[in-house]
């Protein structure tokens, strides 16, 4: 929340953590894995957060930075619902952590894709 606050763009703050995620080495953590990926989820939540806060009461944004959120949004809905896919592709397979945990991950994610859906 802090680097949307000081301006960052929803778009290189989720290429930022999905390299961080892709280039990691480790794959074999099932902690840290569901961590990156839940990291993920929790930007793009905001995300349309941001989008949708005329209509949600999300204080921090501006009508401009809800405009620019929702645009850029409807740019890159399609891209984004389809690493959706793949994040929760990862979250099926993760073994090794609580499943209550996952299951919270993969429930954000199915709700944000419902949410992107509108922007298409």
């Amino acid at each position: 929340k802090v680097l949307v606050e000081s301006g960052a763009s929803f778009i290189h703050m989720l290429e930022a953590y999905h390299s961080i995620y892709a280039n990691h080495s480790d794959n074999s953590n099932a902690s840290l894995k569901l961590e990156q990926v839940s990291n993920i989820g929790e930007v793009l939540k905001l995300w349309v957060l941001s989008a949708n806060s005329s209509y949600s009461g999300f204080d921090s944004a501006s009508t401009t930075d809800a405009a620019d959120s929702r645009r850029q949004l409807e740019r890159y809905s399609s891209v984004i619902l389809t690493q959706i896919d793949n994040y929760k592709g990862e979250l099926e397979s993760i073994v090794g952590c609580s499943s209550e945990e996952v299951s919270r991950s993969y429930a954000m994610f199915s709700e944000i894709e419902k949410n992107l859906r509108r922007y298409r």
